[in-house]
């Protein structure tokens, strides 16, 4: 049993708000690429320090990675 559960008393986290653990489970997927996506954007932006045309494009990339994050979250965030 993990340690949330112990706490909260309940298997499944967010079992008695239903419509929230749906939506979790539909928006996950999605987040969970954009969070490949920014590590992957992450190191490239790290690689790329000190070469301004690139740093900029990519932390124009990173930063647009955050937001499509955040939005995913929505309610979560």
């Amino acid at each position: 049993m993990h340690t949330l559960s112990r706490v909260t008393g309940r298997s499944t986290l967010l079992e008695h708000i239903s419509w929230l653990h749906r939506s979790l489970q539909a928006r996950n997927p999605y987040v969970n690429a954009l969070n490949y996506i920014q590590i992957e954007l992450l190191r490239r932006y790290q690689r790329a320090r000190g070469s301004e045309p690139e740093s900029g494009r990519l932390a124009e990339l990173l930063r647009l990675s955050v937001q499509g994050v955040a939005t995913g979250l929505r309610t979560t965030g």
